[in-house]
């Protein structure tokens, strides 16, 4: 197998454009994968384009190294310091696996009338991005809808922060509110703005049904004025400590349980 020990080979500059600039990962529709978990569960939904590798991660884990190159379309064996070069985490694991994509922009096959969604809109941070959508697929969630004004799902920082489920649960992109509502009135799915508000019903007196989304806004400003105003309903999660508010992440959590559970 070919292995590549410069730095400035073609193939590892394209790599690490992709993971640091989210016009080249839109354009290509790819993403990069980084660390034996993440690119196992990258192997397992069969998305793997490229695969790269140093020798002392392969010698040390011999058969899950070998399911994720086999898996892969191309596969090269590189060097610790190009590993570096497009390695995202101070201590390497020694995988580092482009993807494609997963998500479902402008097409809405993965939304069904049935279905039970959180809908990101406004999420700035792509640690809670990726915490959302981890949230969401250990709560049955059946997919998380974003907005494309939210931080991209298809950073290094938010991939890794859903530890795998990236590859477990759909991903829609809208390509904005105005957009994701009328999706959501297509699909005859009722929604839920998560917000304080006078007219906010309380989380323990709601009872989500089938085709339910249930909207979480920016961690500073909450939802838009639009979001509020076009949404079905309000819901507010009832806070009985002296805390001013929770984390998006954390109350995605609690509005994903709910959603999910009778």
């Amino acid at each position: 197998m070919e292995k590549i020990t410069s730095r400035e080979n073609e193939n590892i500059k394209r790599t690490r454009r992709i993971k640091e600039d989210r016009r080249v990962r839109d354009e290509l529709g790819v993403f990069v994968a980084e660390g034996i978990r993440l690119c196992e569960e990258a192997a397992k939904s069969g998305r793997i384009v490229e695969a790269y590798y140093s020798s002392q991660a392969y010698e040390k884990e011999p058969e899950r190294m070998g399911k994720i190159v086999s898996s892969a379309q191309k596969a090269w064996e590189i060097t610790k310091g190009v590993m570096e070069k497009i390695s995202d985490t101070k201590n390497p694991q020694g995988i580092v696996c482009v993807c494609k994509k997963l998500d479902n922009e402008n097409n809405t096959d993965k939304i069904n009338s049935d279905g039970r969604y959180i809908v990101m809109a406004g999420i700035a941070d792509p640690g809670n991005a990726g915490t959302i959508v981890r949230t969401a697929d250990a709560m049955g969630v059946d997919a998380v809808i974003m907005t494309r004004e939210c931080a991209d799902i298809y950073s290094p920082k938010a991939v890794r922060a859903t530890m795998g489920s990236i590859f477990h649960i759909p991903v829609v992109i809208a390509e904005d509110e105005k957009s994701l509502f009328e999706m959501l009135r297509i699909k005859g799915i009722k929604s839920y703005a998560a917000a304080l508000d006078e007219e906010s019903m309380a989380l323990s007196d709601v009872e989500f049904g089938k085709g339910s989304a249930v909207l979480i806004g920016n961690e500073a400003n909450g939802l838009s004025d639009f979001a509020v105003n076009s949404s079905d309903f309000k819901v507010m999660i009832e806070m009985k400590g002296e805390a001013e508010s929770l984390n998006a992440a954390s109350a995605a959590a609690i509005l994903s349980y709910k959603l999910t559970h009778k």
